[in-house]
């Protein structure tokens, strides 16, 4: 898959990276549907902001659940979902919950 690689300040790159496999019971993997940039983001990459490289950016996004680990009982497949800042919510549902479930 494509993804936009930090490689160091102002140093971004499309590049080709390995698609993500489910490690533990607990992951789940998300197909992106749409990437926003967070705010921290063009901090990070004009250097102003340290962190090692490399790592792919966009961390904030919806999209959709591809696979999840057995011990996932809370989505499912084909769920809709949105993360931010390390938080995942499930669409269409309050914002009362960091992960909630609609169907």
């Amino acid at each position: 898959m494509r993804a936009l690689v930090f490689r160091g300040p102002m140093a971004l790159a499309w590049e080709e990276v390995e698609t993500p496999k489910l490690v533990e019971p607990r992951d789940a993997l998300v197909r992106p549907i749409a990437v926003a940039r967070c705010d921290l983001d063009p901090a990070i990459a004009l250097g102003l902001y340290p962190m090692p490289a490399p790592f792919v950016m966009g961390h904030e996004m919806v999209g959709e659940v591809v696979a999840v680990g057995e011990a996932i009982s809370n989505v499912r497949l084909g769920d809709k979902v949105m993360k931010w800042s390390g938080k995942l919510l499930q669409l269409a549902r309050p914002l009362a919950m960091f992960v909630s479930v609609t169907r």
